[in-house]
């Protein structure tokens, strides 16, 4: 049939079919732009990613001219890993570096620009921006900060220069292990960070601050009942009639009492201890260290912040009848231990509390900085905190936990009692540490280098035979002569300070 319709119809078809080829070319070439732009979105996605997954390893470097090339830095990565895509790496305009803070903890967003070209479709260019962000996470620290109580801190004009410096020493790397806020202030909580201070001269203070003068419970928790009236080796209270007149050593005129001074070890007499420092009071008992001299301690003796002797009534015969004046303990430091805590303020007010006592003995105060971080200690048997110390390492939860030690003294006659100790006795508590994975730091100031190869002032140890084994043969060791200023000790305190963050914490992304 020949419809003259029909025949118009024909010539209409042709257009219609040219525009519907195009729109599919088109779309095909807009869909081939899509694909492409998305593509090169993924792949600058994945160098962002490595970007700021490594900006943040870098930031635990702690380079100080982190911020001036971390920019330099990022794009060079995002280069690197743009792969095969030499167009990409042309359009590749602008990288911005960003650090945030996030619940204490570093995050580095990184971000990049580039310019999408609608090449097939001609729809123009795009700025397309893609960021990625990686989180700096530090695991559970517990750190015990061991310090010198000796009498180089102290004169009889009040505390000397060296006092200072080690308190500004200790501040300095508390500021730095607690981090700063967005205003510069101090972060005064961190809830991963834990520190306990530990002050040591020829003895540890176990005096407890939070309860009453007169009802101090660890003398009937963790002493033995029988060294409650027992006399030491060389210390006569029995023979003066303290028990007589007094009960036991739980006596609140007791001048030990009367000078928030306690002390405890174990061993059978304060001549022969035992070197034990993992078990809480309930497990292994201590003895209580009852050394009351009836002279005038402050006799020959630079501290003299505060009254350290006594006139009691006493019964006895001959020099010990009638009244007589009793000293305190010389060895006890006035500042007693303070257990894990979390708040630097807190820990703060501890280090500023230590004055000079009497001459340095590392031992006791290794062994209590031990005893802070052991998680036999945790509870009512310890230190009383149900959540410190952690478990060794990794708890049932899977959350890991890191420990430290950090003895920082200044050697300046060595005094141990003779034969009391040897350097054996160190390394095995070092050796034990290192089983239990608390790492050992050591930060000593001596007139001269060679002043730790040597035993003086009594001793029997040279310091050197194990301060170099406990620290990693001196790997952990910073050796500071005493002329050297702040600067070199914050030095010091800056390199342990890399040590604990780089090997305390991991880095993951978040975006």
């Amino acid at each position: 049939m020949n419809n003259p319709f029909l025949r118009g119809q024909r010539g209409a078809v042709a257009p219609f079919a040219i525009l519907v080829i195009a729109a599919l070319l088109l779309t095909a070439a807009y869909v081939q732009d899509t694909v492409r732009m998305d593509a090169n979105s993924r792949q600058l996605k994945r160098a962002t990613d490595a970007a700021a997954l490594a900006l943040a390893k870098e930031w635990l470097l702690q380079d100080p001219a982190f911020n001036e090339q971390r920019e330099i830095i990022a794009e060079e990565y995002i280069r690197a890993n743009l792969g095969l895509d030499q167009g990409l790496a042309l359009t590749l305009d602008q990288v911005e570096v960003e650090q945030l803070d996030r619940n204490g903890y570093p995050n580095f967003e990184v971000s990049a620009h580039f310019t999408a070209n609608a090449e097939l479709s001609g729809f123009g260019s795009h700025d397309i921006r893609v960021a990625s962000t990686a989180e700096v996470i530090s695991t559970t620290q517990e750190v015990a900060l061991v310090l010198d109580s000796s009498m180089t801190l102290v004169s009889s004009f009040g505390l000397t220069s060296d006092a200072t410096l080690h308190a500004d020493a200790i501040e300095y790397f508390l500021q730095q292990l607690y981090g700063t806020d967005t205003s510069g202030e101090v972060v005064e909580e961190r809830d991963n960070l834990y520190v306990s201070v530990v002050p040591f001269s020829n003895g540890v203070n176990l005096y407890n601050d939070d309860e009453p003068q007169n009802s101090q419970s660890r003398l009937l928790e963790w002493a033995t009942t029988e060294s409650l009236t027992q006399d030491e080796d060389f210390y006569w209270i029995g023979s003066r009639g303290f028990y007589e007149r007094y009960g036991d050593l739980t006596s609140p005129v007791y001048p030990d009492r009367r000078a928030k001074r306690q002390g405890f070890y174990r061993g059978t007499t304060s001549l022969n201890r035992r070197w034990v420092w993992e078990p809480n009071p309930q497990q292994d008992p201590f003895r209580l260290l009852a050394r009351m001299p009836g002279s005038n301690a402050e006799t020959g003796r630079p501290a003299r912040s505060e009254q350290r002797y006594y006139t009691l009534s006493t019964i006895g015969d001959g020099d010990f009848a009638g009244s007589q004046t009793i000293a305190t303990d010389p060895g006890l430091p006035n500042t007693p231990v303070l257990p894990l805590t979390a708040n630097y303020h807190t820990v703060m007010e501890q280090v500023r509390r230590i004055k000079g006592d009497w001459e340095i003995w590392p031992m006791p105060g290794i062994l209590w900085g031990g005893s802070t971080l052991s998680p036999q200690w945790r509870g009512d048997n310890g230190w009383g905190s149900q959540e410190t110390p952690k478990d060794y390492t990794r708890d049932s939860n899977g959350e890991v936990h890191n420990k430290s030690l950090i003895l920082f003294m200044e050697w300046f006659d060595g005094y141990a009692w003779d034969h009391i100790d040897t350097a054996a006795d160190y390394i095995d508590i070092c050796q034990q540490f290192e089983e239990r994975d608390i790492v050992f730091y050591a930060v000593v100031r001596v007139d001269q280098p060679g002043d730790l190869d040597k035993a003086e002032g009594g001793s029997s140890v040279v310091p050197n035979h194990w301060l170099e084994p406990c620290t990693g043969d001196g790997k952990r060791l910073h050796v500071i002569t005493t002329a050297a200023d702040l600067s070199e000790l914050k030095n010091a305190f800056d390199e342990i300070y890399q040590d604990l963050t780089y090997s305390n914490s991991y880095v993951r992304l978040v975006q």
